[in-house]
């Protein structure tokens, strides 16, 4: 007895790729999933881990009450309370519910979130994912106690799925120099997208700093209110760093805008940037000012094709 209750006749399947895990050793679908953080699906995880890890999982072979889980890994009251539906931490018999957790296979849902932060289940944002090292275990080699070659294989294939997006890339590229038309565009959109996996790790990280070194910045700023000066330098190269930021910062809003021009129907591209280049030309209120005189003529054109429709229907009788 184990704690997935994974099998032919209750498979967990990817909502992503539609593809099932079925059980078996090894599994003959697929071979790893990652989750996301909605649902509780980081608590989860953790302490599915922790259990699995534990003597008290081999003691009680699988099977234990929600309330021994609690007192024995002092689970959160907002996970433990968490008791409809799918949301259920464990199913009916006392096996670890999988179905709580919201998620797919790992290179389908890593290039899922590429395009979209929210979750496709429950359609949340999306934060991170997150993985179980024994649950991927469990589900390529149909158990959880592995030898030192196959655990590093799992993580040879780790990095190969690290590095897929950029393989990716390269090849879209090549299509993009190779294609002509409408397809040079798609191609040109899948190249800055499988990129924008890399980008997207990069822009947590420059988050990540940006807000440490405010928050350093604040404290400099607070001792030096109250007289204390040993933090001065540190102040100086704290606001170096914070400028370096900030221009990755706007670079990291140049990208995104690029993906979005990418992505848009080309037409409302051309109207937007003619737009933009008319605010440009003419001011805002130049613009504003053409706007009204066009409106203006539009509406005497269409008054005056009215009145020559009256006069017809007039000669006409």
């Amino acid at each position: 007895m184990t704690i997935f209750q994974i099998s032919p006749s209750t498979p967990l399947q990817c909502p992503f790729s539609l593809e099932k895990y079925t059980g078996g050793n090894p599994n003959p679908e697929l071979t790893a999933m990652a989750f996301s953080d909605c649902n509780f699906g980081l608590e989860r995880l953790e302490l599915m881990d922790r259990i699995l890890s534990s003597e008290w999982y081999v003691f009680h072979q699988g099977r234990f009450k929600m309330g021994e889980i609690k007192v024995e890994f002092g689970v959160t009251n907002a996970l433990f309370n968490a008791a409809l539906g799918s949301e259920k931490l464990l199913s009916s018999d006392g096996l670890f519910n999988l179905d709580g957790l919201h998620g797919g296979e790992r290179r389908t849902i890593q290039k899922h979130v590429s395009y979209s932060n929210n979750c496709p289940m429950c359609h949340n944002r999306v934060r991170g994912l997150y993985q179980s090292r024994y649950l991927n275990r469990q589900l390529k080699f149909g158990r959880i106690d592995l030898s030192r070659w196959e655990i590093v294989q799992m993580k040879l294939e780790e990095v190969a799925d690290f590095a897929a997006p950029l393989v990716e890339a390269f090849r879209e590229l090549k299509q993009f120099v190779s294609r002509e038309g409408r397809n040079r565009l798609s191609s040109l959109s899948k190249f800055l997208h499988s990129v924008d996996f890399y980008v997207n790790k990069f822009e947590k990280k420059l988050q990540t700093s940006l807000v440490l070194s405010l928050g350093i910045k604040v404290m400099c700023l607070g001792y030096e209110k109250i007289g204390i000066k040993m933090f001065k330098k540190m102040h100086q190269r704290i606001n170096s760093q914070v400028n370096v930021l900030l221009i990755f910062g706007s670079m990291l809003f140049v990208w995104k805008g690029l993906l979005y021009v990418v992505d848009q129907d080309p037409a409302e591209t051309v109207i937007i940037g003619t737009v933009i280049f008319l605010i440009y030309l003419l001011g805002f209120e130049g613009l504003v000012k053409l706007v009204g005189v066009l409106t203006f003529g539009n509406l005497m054109n269409q008054a005056m094709e009215a009145r020559a429709g009256l006069n017809r229907a007039r000669r006409e009788r």
